[in-house]
């Protein structure tokens, strides 16, 4: 029979004393608790210290999930941020008992991460067909001699996009921030996201 070790009841304490609803605790690394510092002051803030355990609280990213969550939405297809601005934000009303101002506010999130999502994807896209055919970034814009063609036709594209397909979502997204270093990326990133030009 399993005995749980009275360390096991001090970790059950101190996860009672959460604040914000916060119930749990995690083992990090330093990075890690910096990785989540920088993140925080991103979002206008910092990671909090509860009074009572002197432990670091990261209550702070429940602000941040319906952005994570329109970002995420993004990479389905025929999701745009629109889509995914009303599905995050009915969600939250509907989740909330009908509170209509946090559905607006978590719509408002998803949108701006589901628009960050579409031009990253843009971007990794826009970078890959100036890479498969060589040419200056510049010559994969749209209207360019390269937009009659679609990415499969492109020299080496069968392979590239059946890569990017086992990459998954973080796949995609490393391909946009890496599309983001060429003048094509950059430029079909700003013409993705809702606002940009």
């Amino acid at each position: 029979m399993y005995s749980q070790a009275p360390e096991a009841g001090i970790a059950s304490l101190l996860a009672s004393r959460g604040r914000k609803g916060d119930s749990m605790l995690v083992h990090m690394a330093p990075e890690e608790v910096q990785g989540l510092q920088s993140l925080a002051y991103a979002a206008g803030g910092q990671l909090s210290v509860n009074p009572v355990t002197g432990l670091y609280e990261a209550n702070f990213l429940k602000k941040l999930l319906p952005t994570l969550l329109g970002f995420g939405l993004s990479f389905i297809p025929g999701v745009g941020p629109l889509m995914a601005a009303g599905l995050v934000g009915a969600g939250e009303t509907i989740r909330t008992g009908g509170d209509l101002g946090k559905g607006l506010m978590a719509g408002l999130g998803a949108f701006g991460g589901a628009g960050l999502g579409s031009g990253l994807a843009a971007a990794g896209k826009a970078g890959t067909e100036a890479a498969l055919t060589g040419v200056t970034p510049a010559g994969a814009l749209p209207g360019s001699s390269l937009a009659k063609y679609s990415l499969p036709q492109l020299p080496g594209a069968a392979a590239a996009g059946t890569e990017t397909a086992k990459q998954g979502l973080f796949g995609t997204v490393q391909q946009g921030i890496e599309g983001l270093g060429t003048k094509a990326g950059r430029e079909a990133f700003m013409g993705a996201i809702p606002g940009g030009t």
